[in-house]
């Protein structure tokens, strides 16, 4: 793998999450419009609804934004408002984490690097996994083995 190379999120929980965001927005959208127009609207719960909206869009834009890029140097990680990069040199291992333990409901690649500080989480949501999860056995140590 000596190009660069890019994990995204897979193309079918993108869809999942912008279309369920934009039901939930709609939702709420419309009972702000509801509490608005009732006799006696309640300003607590019109003040949720307006603050679930940004938190939709986010998760909206974090969806679209991650992703996993692999060079021929290094491996990126980059997120909503994080971007963590790791040199093969500094490297020490990766291991396959599950929640809950020992199913395969979430499962999460996670690489360390020698000095323990700086690690990067593969989830199973992005695509290719098994692809990427071959090149780093050729790549770097195991600890599932």
């Amino acid at each position: 793998m000596s190009k660069m190379k890019e994990y995204r999120v897979k193309t079918s929980v993108r869809r999942l999450v912008y279309t369920l965001s934009l039901i939930a927005i709609l939702m709420y959208v419309l009972l702000i419009l509801e509490e608005i127009h009732g006799r006696m609207p309640q300003k607590g719960i019109i003040a949720l609804f307006l603050s679930m909206i940004p938190i939709v869009i986010i998760s909206m834009r974090a969806t679209k934004k991650n992703r996993i890029i692999v060079t021929g140097e290094s491996i990126i990680s980059i997120g909503l408002m994080t971007k963590t990069e790791l040199k093969f040199s500094e490297i020490k291992g990766f291991d396959t984490l599950r929640f809950p333990y020992k199913l395969n409901v979430l499962e999460y690649i996670r690489i360390f690097s020698g000095s323990g500080k700086k690690y990067i989480d593969i989830s199973n949501f992005i695509e290719n996994r098994n692809e990427l999860k071959s090149f780093l056995n050729s790549k770097i140590t195991n600890f599932d083995k």
